[in-house]
């Protein structure tokens, strides 16, 4: 059994649902500072906060929901025979690459440059 193009959408779309929520920690205060809920001074000081002291825990919460998620997918496409193990494999190993190359997109790109053009960084004494 071949992997099917498919297949693919459901694999990509939860691997960047895990990179978001793994990257939740650096997304947090830039969202926060967008929406106007905050001001930039209180998200950097919540960001030295949460990326210092949370963030290994946002990243073992992220691949969990990847891993959970990818089980249920593999789970309602039918049974696992012995013959499809490598084909889903290949699912876990897709999908594991997805969420990398998501997270590091969207911690580089929405924490440090967007963080960095509102003067997230620029507020503390900590810069990423």
């Amino acid at each position: 059994m071949e992997i099917e193009k498919r297949d693919y959408v459901p694999i990509i779309s939860i691997s960047f649902i895990s990179a978001i929520l793994a990257g939740f920690c650096c997304i947090a205060p830039v969202v926060l500072v967008l929406f106007g809920l905050s001001t930039v001074s209180f998200a950097a000081a919540f960001n030295n906060t949460i990326e210092t002291t949370y963030d290994m825990a946002f990243m073992i919460a992220g691949l969990a929901f990847l891993f959970f998620g990818l089980s249920i997918y593999i789970n309602t496409k039918g049974k696992l025979r012995p013959n499809q193990t490598r084909t889903y494999i290949n699912y876990f190993i897709i999908g594991l690459m997805c969420f990398v190359v998501a997270y590091l997109l969207l911690h580089s790109f929405a924490a440090y440059v967007i963080g960095g053009k509102l003067g997230l960084w620029s507020a503390v004494a900590f810069k990423p």
